[in-house]
């Protein structure tokens, strides 16, 4: 606009047509440019839809795309071995029992890139009138490497069912191993090596600490975890084999951990299965992981053991408390042993889509399945 204005200035008293002409391709010229500044900017604040609406500066390398689900569920739970009591009853409170509804999931966040090629997610659930914390991390993929550097809220690499997002797994509840062996987000540092080419395997390793919505300063225990998965893929069929490993340490204030599990669905406060508080140094977890895709078919399964380290018994229990100078603690009611327990666990399925579609997977465990036919076209969408 400027360059036009000056043209015009300087051309008031020309009347050749010569200078007409040149006017007239400065104003042209002059508009072409604005024109291209206007779409360049549009590029800049309209959003893209991906799934949801993202805004994109690929200059700047900066992005932002904001995520949300809803997880409503319904359901009964009936009483054990026919028992209808009313009241507590052998530790249970039947009156938690019975039909029930609740909001299980209700998240809400955003995922993106900064400048300096790193990304970074944060989310939040709202559910049970209350904020708790899901992912929020900062990971940098190193762009010739097969590296990936993670921090934040995050799931150690535990196991197959604890790495696939509760929206792409087959059931509204992971397997009951990863509820009674106290698989939850940590804090913490992890490295991820892959194979983002063809998706045939993945290593990952973090050091963790305690999760961050813990309120006190109680966070002196800590986790190390190591998770490799060979996945090839043969022919139309892709496999899954993997193995994991957590090594375990409880917090100095409180050397205990317990092992419980509530019913599948998930809509009650009471555990059927519940060992209560083991005084205990912490302990050791491994896993095998076994799946296979092929076309609408698919199988999964995982076992895993937790082996108890350093169980306290009675003698060692007041020993250790009535050290006024040791940090270590052993919460009185805690169960004491005279040896150290295992647990162990495993669950298996097998799924086939009525509609055609293949069950999605993507860096070592299950991803979000691509619909042949949504509802929005006239489909039915996708069954399985």
């Amino acid at each position: 606009d400027a360059t036009a204005d000056a043209a015009i200035a300087n051309a008031k008293a020309v009347d050749d047509a010569q200078a007409k002409i040149e006017l007239l391709q400065a104003q042209v010229e002059a508009l072409q440019t604005a024109i291209e500044q206007v779409k360049a900017s549009m590029v800049k604040v309209t959003p893209s839809w991906k799934g949801a609406p993202q805004l994109d500066d690929k200059e700047a390398g900066f992005s932002f795309k904001p995520r949300g689900a809803i997880q409503l569920d319904a359901g009964y739970n009936g009483y054990p071995r026919g028992n209808e009591l009313r009241g507590t009853v052998g530790g249970l409170n039947y009156q938690n029992l019975g039909w029930n509804s609740r909001a299980r999931r209700l998240l809400l966040g955003a995922d993106g890139t900064l400048p300096g090629g790193f990304r970074y997610s944060a989310k939040f659930n709202f559910a049970q009138a209350s904020v708790d914390f899901e992912d929020v991390f900062l990971a940098y993929d190193f762009k010739d490497h097969p590296f990936t550097v993670q921090i934040g809220h995050i799931y150690p690499f535990s196991s197959l069912e604890t790495m696939t997002s509760s929206k792409f797994t087959s059931f509204m509840e992971r397997a009951g191993i990863t509820d009674a062996f106290n698989y939850n987000r940590r804090l913490g540092l992890a490295f991820t090596a892959s194979d983002r080419k063809s998706d045939g395997w993945i290593i990952q390793a973090g050091l963790f600490n305690e999760p961050i919505n813990n309120a006190n300063f109680t966070h002196t225990g800590w986790q190390a975890s190591l998770r490799g998965v060979y996945s090839p893929l043969l022919g139309t069929t892709r496999l899954h084999l993997g193995a994991n490993y957590q090594h375990r340490v409880n917090t100095k204030e409180a050397l205990v951990q317990q092992y419980r599990s509530r019913p599948l669905n998930q809509l009650t406060d009471q555990r059927f299965i519940d060992t209560g508080n083991i005084a205990s140094d912490g302990d050791d977890v491994a896993g095998l992981e076994l799946a296979a895709i092929h076309k609408s078919l698919h199988v999964a399964a995982e076992a895993q053991k937790v082996w108890v380290r350093n169980a306290y018994n009675a003698a060692e229990a007041a020993a250790l408390n009535s050290d006024a100078g040791d940090n270590d603690t052993i919460p009185a009611g805690s169960v004491l042993l005279n040896r150290n327990p295992s647990f162990w666990g495993a669950y298996a399925e097998l799924g086939f889509f009525l509609t055609g579609e293949t069950r999605g997977y993507k860096g070592g465990r299950f991803d979000r399945t691509k619909v042949l036919h949504p509802f929005n076209e006239g489909g039915w969408g996708a069954l399985q």
